[in-house]
């Protein structure tokens, strides 16, 4: 339970409508939920069980690799809750430096500075994938299989870069069999 209290205080955020204040909060609470959730998966797997003395840099590299795949996975997830009302997931700060209002972020008002403070989230979450991604080739089996979750992650982001998009509208979903060809992809591949 002692572990979990972070999780759990972290999905806090979930429950209300208070909106974040900073991009650090934000990354804050996707390392706390999605990142929290990969590293519990790579630990059940077995991750570095096959070499306990497993060097530094190598430790190093899968904290690196599963922290950038949660906040890859979170952000997405946090664009994709906007029609649901997700707007208190935008950071004030992030807002602010777009000049879009934050009410009308969580009113479901479009505007040009709404789209691009969301643009900017998009990049970040691409950014910290391709990350995650190139760490994935230097990590052990365990890992890798543990990052597949974050797989899904290019797809949406391509659906959200289409010229119809309204972040205020419900996303289509990806095509069933590219999600399954994306994720058979990432397993051979490594993410």
């Amino acid at each position: 339970m002692r572990k979990s209290r972070p999780f759990i205080d972290a999905h806090v955020a979930d429950l209300y409508d208070d909106p974040l204040d900073t991009m650090a909060a934000l990354l804050a609470y996707c390392d706390a939920t999605a990142g929290a959730l990969l590293r519990w998966s790579a630990r059940c797997l077995g991750a570095g069980e096959a070499n306990a003395q497993a060097n530094a840099q190598a430790n190093a590299i899968a904290r690196g690799a599963l922290a950038d795949a949660g906040a890859a996975l979170a952000l997405t997830r946090v664009l994709r809750r906007l029609p649901l009302g997700g707007g208190q997931f935008l950071p004030l700060e992030l807002l602010a430096r777009h000049g879009a209002p934050p009410q009308d972020a969580r009113a479901g008002v479009d505007s040009a500075p709404l789209r691009l403070a969301l643009d900017e989230l998009r990049a970040l979450a691409q950014a910290r994938f391709e990350a995650a991604r190139a760490g994935a080739r230097l990590l052990d089996e365990a890992t890798r299989t543990a990052l597949l979750p974050a797989a899904t992650v290019p797809l949406y982001l391509e659906l959200m870069r289409r010229r119809d998009y309204n972040p205020f509208h419900p996303l289509v979903e990806p095509q069933p069999w590219r999600r399954q060809w994306r994720l058979w992809r990432a397993a051979r591949a490594g993410l």
